[in-house]
């Protein structure tokens, strides 16, 4: 179990997305989790989790859910987390 799940929602906002993902694998602080909860964006959000997720040093989840609103998604997804501790971005 990871110490912190950070929990991070999007919608078709890719490369703002990216940047902020980015920003995570800048951390020292290593023990922690990345959920991206997805709101319903399209396949380049889905490929850039992807890629992103296979050269990361921490888990990357992918939690995609048809467009509902961020605050279903966030809540729904946030029920993932597996962290002692979670922490939510938007």
């Amino acid at each position: 179990m990871t110490a912190l799940s950070v929990v991070l929602t999007t919608y078709n906002k890719p490369r703002e997305l990216e940047r902020a993902l980015e920003g995570f694998r800048h951390q020292t602080f290593r023990d922690f989790e990345v959920l991206v909860c997805d709101d319903g964006s399209g396949p380049e959000t889905r490929a850039l989790i992807e890629a992103f997720a296979a050269s990361a040093a921490f888990p990357v989840r992918h939690v995609w859910q048809p467009d509902d609103g961020f605050r279903a998604a966030r809540s729904r997804n946030n029920r993932g987390a597996g962290g002692r501790a979670s922490v939510t971005c938007s």
